[in-house]
């Protein structure tokens, strides 16, 4: 429930948010952020869903290609669980 509040957040400030303000050209990835940080901290079958979902959630709401960024998304997922496996 924790990353669907999350995840709404960020799409919510990611998409018009913080647009608003002086440096709205430097945007952070949210999504990016916590997909990484998801990979790092819970190595269950259901984080790598919610990874899917959150890039798909931003494939929704961001106008691109249908699937684009749900597999970047759970590929950097991936990347960073493994990462982590390896140390």
């Amino acid at each position: 429930m924790l990353y669907v509040v999350a995840t709404l957040a960020a799409l919510t400030l990611q998409t018009g948010g913080l647009h608003m303000l002086p440096l709205g050209n430097h945007i952070p990835d949210l999504i990016l952020i916590l997909a990484v940080y998801l990979g790092l901290k819970h190595h269950t079958a259901l984080a790598a869903i919610i990874a899917f979902v959150m890039g798909y959630a931003t494939d929704v709401f961001s106008g691109s290609q249908i699937g684009l960024n749900a597999f970047m998304i759970t590929l950097i997922f991936l990347l960073a669980y493994e990462g982590v496996a390896a140390i």
